[in-house]
């Protein structure tokens, strides 16, 4: 029996409105989807399938150099912040 085939409603963080019109839904309905998957907006995901039993196949963008770079910048700068509030209390009032 066939069921049908996949349907991408969204691929590289862009709905395909078409996609959508064609399997009757609304932006509303794919944004309700995407939240119930932990997703707060579409440019977080990187592909959103809709199989043919009615489930939908959601992966999110991993995080790019930039982010990765700056988590590791803030994560030190909290580190060497710790250490510093550490030296100022063992050394006393100045």
């Amino acid at each position: 029996m066939v069921e049908g085939s996949p349907t991408t409603l969204i691929e590289s963080g862009r709905v395909n409105h078409k996609a959508l019109a064609k399997e009757l839904l609304t932006t509303s309905e794919l944004m309700t989807v995407l939240h119930r998957q932990g997703f707060q907006h579409v440019n977080e995901v990187e592909h959103c399938i809709l199989e043919p039993g009615g489930t939908f196949d959601v992966k999110g963008k991993s995080p790019g150099v930039d982010e990765r770079e700056h988590a590791e910048v803030m994560r030190a700068l909290q580190e060497l912040t710790a250490k510093v509030e550490a030296l100022a209390k063992t050394r006393g009032p100045a």
